[in-house]
């Protein structure tokens, strides 16, 4: 197949050819690419990477086991502990195997009013 690639609103054509439009993983697999993910695209080398399959995988859900910063109503947050720890079971059909609750010393600006008492 001879002809210029061109990339156009409507999808990727060599000539006159319209070789791929349904996703943006379709046009980068008709020219030999792996897909990269918008987080990679920084101008640098990621051309040359995907063309060596050698893009690094981006960390998702599934990897994260915890929450470790998280505001309770107890200082400068808007959700009660309890509502915060139901979610750390359900966010995002993720079960997480370390939720954690730290609390801001006294002297702390955020820790407003909190006492260990009031804990």
């Amino acid at each position: 197949m001879t002809g210029v690639w061109r990339l156009r609103p409507d999808g990727l054509y060599r000539g006159r050819k319209l070789i791929a439009s349904a996703t943006e993983k379709d046009i980068y697999e008709a020219r030999g690419l792996q897909f990269i993910e918008r987080e990679l695209r920084e101008g640098r080398d990621e051309i040359a990477r995907a063309a060596r399959h050698k893009l690094p995988k981006l960390v998702s859900d599934n990897d994260l086991h915890g929450i470790l910063h998280c505001h309770t109503t107890a200082s400068d947050g808007t959700q009660t502990l309890e509502t915060m720890a139901n979610a750390t079971i359900t966010a995002a059909g993720v079960s997480f195997d370390t939720p954690s609750a730290f609390r801001f010393g006294p002297s702390t600006p955020s820790a407003l009013s909190l006492s260990e008492r009031n804990l």
